[in-house]
């Protein structure tokens, strides 16, 4: 169960890192 819970929690965190890799990498940071 904790490790379906961590998933959930997981999955936007994963997608906010995305998000702030793809800007940093619009400004070449």
């Amino acid at each position: 169960m904790p490790k379906n819970g961590k998933s959930t929690v997981s999955k936007p965190v994963l997608k906010l890192v995305n998000l702030l890799r793809d800007f940093e990498s619009h400004f070449n940071l």
